[in-house]
């Protein structure tokens, strides 16, 4: 029996990894083309602008940026520094850490079009209420004590120079980029095979997990759980997403396999807007920005509009 269900798991989690290598493949490619590109100086451009403006405009930057948290933490330092307003920063931050354009293809490839394109909208309009939201608050009760001052980057009368994690750009102390070599082909190649590793790693975990959960947990268990007539089929996908949420493309395949076992599109919504939003990794980059009771805001805020919609998507 056991022997038989192990070998259910390998096959399925064969097809899954067949059907989804291209979209994983492509994902990560046009990240790395992003990557290389000329995109810090974009989003600092972006921030200058009238603030209105610069919250919708980092937002969108923030879901197309290709960089890590911990890659935008430098950037956000150093625009502190030169005096922009921490809205719009937020915002880029928020949207980076729910967005990428690989997501949306993994998705696309995973699940459906539908799902990408509902998980694009409501993750920009989470930022932009965000963004808004933030422009009540005054500045000092978002950006931690002194953060301005570390961004300056001036130690001993010399300016302290801080790059974007794996961009093409460095930001100096007066708060302009400065161009830097453009990687080789083979430097590329390099860094896209080290992300294809990374988020093939997890999505093989996701795959396995997924085919686990579709062989061995019963259909009544995840029927009655994630049903979209139960009200609290949103709330048990919040739940979920905080242990289980590693990497954006790995859990694909699992919450395909809960689909496909009956849970509900809003649950499986909320779950990819709950995890990325609840991962300790990408907070710990925050607090390097933001105070500790602004991160508790921040996480409060992201959980209750995930619920809410996965909730209206149901």
């Amino acid at each position: 029996m056991i022997y038989q269900q192990t070998l259910l798991v390998l096959e399925k989690s064969g097809r899954a990894i067949l059907n989804l290598w291209p979209y994983v493949v492509g994902g990560v490619l046009l990240g790395e083309v992003l990557r290389v590109t000329a995109w810090t100086s974009v989003i600092d451009r972006a921030c200058r602008r009238s603030l209105p403006v610069a919250v919708a405009v980092a937002a969108l930057l923030g879901m197309a940026s290709p960089l890590c948290t911990y890659g935008t933490v430098p950037l956000v330092l150093r625009l502190l520094a030169a005096g922009v307003h921490p809205a719009p920063l937020v915002t880029f931050l928020c949207a980076s850490s729910l967005f990428n354009p690989q997501i949306f293809i993994i998705t696309w490839g995973g699940i459906d079009l539908e799902m990408a394109l509902v998980r694009t909208g409501v993750t920009l309009l989470i930022s932009l209420c965000l963004g808004y939201l933030l422009l009540l608050i005054p500045p000092r009760f978002v950006v931690r004590t002194g953060v301005a001052a570390e961004g300056g980057g001036e130690r001993g009368g010399k300016p302290e120079e801080t790059g974007t994690q794996g961009g093409p750009e460095t930001l100096v102390a007066e708060g302009g980029p400065r161009e830097k070599r453009r990687p080789s082909f083979p430097e590329f190649l390099k860094g896209f095979w080290q992300n294809l590793e990374y988020v093939g790693f997890y999505l093989l975990l996701g795959v396995l997990l997924g085919s686990l959960v579709e062989v061995a947990a019963p259909d009544s268990w995840l029927s009655y759980l994630f049903n979209r007539s139960r009200w609290f089929s949103v709330l048990a996908a919040a739940g979920l997403g905080v242990p289980l949420y590693a990497c954006g493309g790995g859990v694909i395949p699992f919450i395909r396999a809960l689909l496909e076992q009956g849970m509900s599109k809003g649950a499986a919504l909320t779950f990819f807007l709950v995890g990325p939003a609840t991962r300790i990794t990408p907070l710990m980059a925050l607090a390097a920005v933001l105070r500790p009771l602004f991160i508790f805001f921040y996480i409060i805020v992201l959980v209750v509009l995930a619920v809410a919609a996965g909730l209206l998507y149901n």
